[in-house]
């Protein structure tokens, strides 16, 4: 499975975080307290929702179950100037920059796609991970466990 490779302009984001690690997950945490409430962002772009991850420097080398990073359940704002965030909310500058992207649906017949695309595509596809932010994309959520969302992995790479 070959991803599409983009290169994307700088987003502004709003939304939550929260700090955890592989092996304290926080996610459901996350989301649940997120998505009920990401209509009180002002000026959104779309129903599109990120799962972004902020990983630390050589959190891919020396790799640990207890290694602590930034998780942020976010949408897209068309601008930041005298936006009033929802309480609780923070606002987030995504840089630009090229990223591999990877249709979560054709990816199906892979038992577990973040280990596809680590340990065989990134090491095979000649790109290099970089130090930004990872997130997938939760196109056009209207409901919970709507059907016709779609999933997408975007990897930063250079």
């Amino acid at each position: 499975m070959q991803p599409e490779i983009i290169e994307i302009e700088d987003k502004k984001l709003v939304g939550m975080r929260l700090e955890m690690s592989l092996e304290a997950d926080k996610t459901r945490q996350l989301f649940s307290a997120f998505m009920p409430r990401r209509h009180e962002v002002d000026h959104r772009l779309n129903h599109d929702v990120f799962d972004l991850k902020v990983y630390p420097q050589n959190f891919f080398t020396n790799i640990s179950l207890s290694s602590i990073y930034s998780k942020w359940a976010l949408v897209e704002v068309s601008k930041f100037d005298e936006l009033q965030l929802p309480a609780g909310m923070e606002a987030f500058h995504l840089k630009g920059g090229i990223y591999a992207v990877f249709d979560l649906k054709k990816m199906e017949s892979q038992p577990n796609p973040f280990a596809y695309i680590f340990n065989k595509w990134l090491p095979e596809s000649g790109n290099i991970l970089e130090n930004r932010p990872h997130f997938d994309l939760l196109k056009n959520i209207k409901k919970k466990n709507d059907p016709d969302r779609e999933e997408e992995i975007w990897i930063p790479i250079q």
